[in-house]
């Protein structure tokens, strides 16, 4: 169970960076552009 747990937290937390990084790329992007 708590394992389980620490699972979801762990792909939450890459789900999260994930998107950080695009969102940043984005930024760039229109920053260039």
């Amino acid at each position: 169970m708590i394992l389980t747990a620490l699972a979801l937290k762990l792909k939450r937390q890459a789900h999260g960076d994930f998107k950080d990084r695009h969102f940043e790329a984005t930024l760039i992007v229109q920053a260039v552009s």
